[in-house]
């Protein structure tokens, strides 16, 4: 047996579930990812973090999973849904910098947003809104512009 490899589920979180922020706002996405994301970069790669969270909307844990180039970045459906369910969170959100400073969304950020809400939605996660932001402080939610 020993060819076989171990599973391990970890997470480790300090402190109380009240002390934990929650979302309520398209400006409380937007502080979280000004935290995660790598703000030496920002105006200079594609960074695709999600934010995990449980039914109250508190926030279980934030991830930069993926970094691209000044123009993209590959998003992979799986890793964002695995993380959920071994964080057991009933809901995500998504966020992703524009370096351009453009908050126009690509038909790639509308096919990947509608494929993680598909893939999610299996799976009884909700995925709540998908964020845009922008080295000048800018946001987009597509759930404000109707999007999601």
């Amino acid at each position: 047996m020993s060819n076989i490899g171990e599973v391990k589920v970890s997470y480790v979180f300090h402190g109380s579930v009240k002390d934990r922020p929650i979302i309520t706002s398209s400006y409380d996405v937007y502080k979280i990812a000004m935290m995660v994301l790598d703000q030496e970069t920002v105006g200079m790669q594609e960074q695709f973090l999600a934010i995990y969270m449980n039914r109250a909307h508190r926030v279980i844990g934030a991830k930069v999973h993926f970094v691209g180039g000044v123009s993209s970045v590959i998003v992979d459906v799986k890793v964002i849904a695995a993380t959920a369910v071994s964080l057991m969170a009933s809901s995500v959100i998504v966020c992703h910098n524009h370096p351009s400073g453009s908050l126009q969304p690509s038909p790639q950020d509308i096919a990947i947003t509608d494929k993680l809400k598909n893939a999610l939605r299996y799976l009884d996660i909700q995925l709540l809104d998908h964020m845009i932001v922008t080295p000048e402080m800018d946001w987009l939610s597509f759930v404000e512009r109707g999007l999601l």
